[in-house]
This record gives C-alpha cells, sequence and structure tokens, in this order.
C-alpha cells in the first residue's frame, strides 16, 4: 500500500511532485530505491523456494537458492579500482568468488546436500555477515 501524499524530506525528492529514473522511483510520500527493489525481489524468491519446498516435499523434490555474492565475471571486469577495494575491503575473504566456486556449490546443493530443503545457500565471502 502507497500512504497518501505526505511532505518529504528526502534529498532529490520535491514535494508533491513524481520522480522516476534508473535508481529510484516514488513520490513525495515514498521512494524506492534500486537496492531496495533487488532486496526485496530477493526475499520474494526466498520465500517462493521456502514454500515450493514445503510443498513439494512430500513427492521428494528439493528447491532451495543459490546467494552468491560478487563473482569474477564479465559484467564484474567493469568495476573500477577503487570501487573494487572499497567492495573487497567489506568481504571477509578480501577477493571476488570464482564461477568455479559458484559452480562448486550448485553442485553441492544438487547432488551432495539430499537432506536439504528450503535453504538459502550464501556464497559471499563472508560479505552477508
Amino acid at each position: 500500500m502507497v500512504p497518501r501524499s505526505r511532505s518529504t524530506t528526502k534529498p532529490g525528492v520535491p514535494t508533491g511532485t513524481r520522480n522516476c529514473d534508473a535508481r529510484r522511483c516514488g513520490s513525495a510520500s515514498w521512494s524506492v530505491t534500486a537496492i531496495t527493489m533487488k532486496k526485496s525481489a530477493k526475499a520474494s524468491m526466498t520465500g517462493f523456494a521456502r514454500s515450493l519446498a514445503k510443498e513439494l516435499g512430500r513427492d521428494d523434490v528439493r528447491v532451495n537458492v543459490l546467494a552468491p555474492g560478487f563473482v569474477e565475471t564479465e559484467m564484474t571486469s567493469g568495476v573500477s579500482e577503487r570501487a573494487r577495494a572499497k567492495i573487497t575491503g567489506d568481504l571477509v575473504l578480501r577477493r571476488f568468488g570464482t564461477p568455479q566456486e559458484i559452480a562448486a556449490a550448485a553442485v553441492f546443493l544438487t547432488e551432495d546436500a539430499t537432506y536439504c530443503t528450503g535453504t538459502v545457500l550464501t556464497v559471499d565471502g563472508g560479505w552477508s555477515l
């Protein structure tokens, strides 16, 4: 539910106007950032997977979520050195993961973790701690 219009003190969101761009979409009374949308989507996927796990478990179907952190890929190769230093400084393991490490976690969930269902396996180098 979207609250009725009220004044806001959020910088960049003028009172009584609608403001939408790639980072924020909202009105004077509410603002949704890209981070909020991403976290909402992740929480929805987790809830959906857990619900599926509960429904399908009786049929011996396991449903789990793999939640990777920053991984060395073509997409992250464009991250500036300054941003990379900031990110790795926040990681307990002080480095980005590799695609092979994420693949190994996926194999674990699909082949070895036969008693896991409704589980979120976070593979993020300690970023979420």
